[in-house]
């Protein structure tokens, strides 16, 4: 039993494509991860180079890891005795995103005092229930709409404490053009002259953030672009939830989101 270890998405992929496919809810975030970096190249993250590892029981891979610095380590369940042994084979972990037994587990055999930051939930989208009674309509956000989609980024990367880059002008085109990338899904309804009160952002993967400026709508934006997903063939819609937002969670209880898995972030 022993971790391997790659920089190479494709290499990755190849060992541990098994395992993605048959966890590929559970598995969402490393298998979303590395298929950027299959995408956009090894610094789609950052400067450094990602490091990739999958622990083999012997039988086969059973649980992967995913670094891509400076970013928060990505680890699946792990078994207590391939704990110890990632550390030695990828370095000290000083921050971990996972089920907690794991991320906990290797923030403190770096040697450290791990902390829960966040406690999130993966959910999966079942029968996705009719919406009643919100005025307006949904549309898909175009090159118009650049910069409103642009300042509601920057409004959810600050209220999820998230560093994430805000989608350009450009990038909206690409995103409308490519087949199964990401779309930016918003409803406009009677608010001011602007409208546009709620927005999604979906991609590949589901619904990757939505920003709700105006609550009421919040149904309405993330049912429609739910909607958008299923009606593309998309087999899965999954999205998480920050567990200490009980109105969020509320909210995608009722459009017909089912919990599947808690996750954490834990730093030290």
């Amino acid at each position: 039993m022993a971790w391997q270890v790659t920089t190479d998405p494709s290499v990755f992929v190849g060992a541990v494509a098994p395992l993605l496919a048959a966890r590929r809810v559970e598995l969402t975030v490393p298998a979303g991860i590395v298929d950027t970096l299959r995408r956009r190249g090894p610094s789609a993250f950052g400067d450094f180079p990602p490091v990739l590892a999958w622990w083999d029981d012997g039988t086969g891979p059973s649980a992967v890891a995913v670094r891509t610095p400076p970013h928060p380590l990505v680890v699946s369940d792990l078994v207590p005795d391939a704990v110890g042994p990632q550390v030695t084979a990828i370095g000290p972990v000083a921050a971990a995103t996972g089920p907690e037994a794991s991320a906990t587990g290797v923030v403190a055999a770096s040697g450290l005092l791990p902390r829960v930051a966040v406690r999130e939930r993966l959910h999966r989208l079942g029968a996705l229930a009719p919406l009643h009674g919100v005025a307006g309509y949904a549309r898909v956000a175009g090159d118009d709409d650049a910069a409103l989609v642009a300042s509601w980024w920057a409004a959810f990367a600050a209220e999820a404490r998230l560093d994430l880059v805000s989608p350009t002008r450009p990038g909206l085109r690409r995103r409308r053009r490519g087949p199964r990338r990401a779309v930016d899904g918003g409803s406009r309804g009677p608010v001011d002259g602007r409208g546009a009160p709620a927005g999604v952002r979906a991609d590949r993967a589901g619904l990757y953030a939505a920003h709700v400026p105006a609550m009421r709508y919040g149904a309405g934006a993330v049912t429609a672009a739910c909607s958008l997903l299923r009606g593309r063939g998309d087999e899965e819609v999954l999205l998480f939830t920050d567990l200490a937002n009980r109105t969020s969670n509320a909210l995608y209880a009722r459009i017909g989101f089912v919990g599947v898995l808690n996750l954490v972030e834990v730093v030290s």
